[in-house]
């Protein structure tokens, strides 16, 4: 046992050399960076798939407020918040102020903003097929559905 307290795993002579980082974190990595690559969706202006998502969930619930898109996305309000200040300055959201109550903000989406959400979801939906035929020609279903559950116990471990 190392330090950690985790046993290191025997690998017969015969199999394949395990990579040096473990797969889940592997794909964490490569996962992250994905989310934060910027493409051009068709505007002409790099985005985030960070930034785009938020700006789906704005487009969604019109009114909403920081707080509770960074509730629905599952960051802070500080990091949400960032977010949505680009997405105003790129003039896809604006912010509002309900006459009653001039402490509460918020956010409803431009036409340019609804056009660029309307874009991604397009690349959303092709990436996705795209994805789903690579790995069903590499995995079967059940592996799948496996791997699905344990995300969701993963994630459930992780909000506690």
């Amino acid at each position: 046992m190392n330090k950690e307290g985790c046993r290191p795993v025997q690998q017969e002579s015969n199999m394949p050399k395990k990579r040096s980082m473990p797969a889940f974190y592997r794909f964490v990595s490569l996962y992250q960076g994905y989310m934060n690559m910027t493409r051009d969706y068709g505007d002409g202006v790099q985005h985030s798939m960070v930034e785009m998502h938020i700006l789906a969930i704005i487009c969604q619930e019109p009114g909403i407020s920081v707080g509770q898109v960074a509730q629905q996305w599952g960051h802070t309000k500080g990091a949400a918040s960032q977010n949505v200040t680009k997405l105003e300055k790129r003039g896809l959201i604006v912010r509002a102020k309900l006459p009653h109550n001039a402490r509460e903000v918020h956010l409803y989406p431009t036409k340019q903003g609804q056009r660029l959400a309307q874009l991604h979801e397009e690349y959303d939906c092709r990436t996705e097929t795209r994805i789903a035929k690579e790995l069903l020609a590499r995995c079967t279903m059940e592996e799948l559905e496996q791997f699905d559950h344990m995300l969701d116990v993963y994630s459930d471990v992780l909000e506690k």
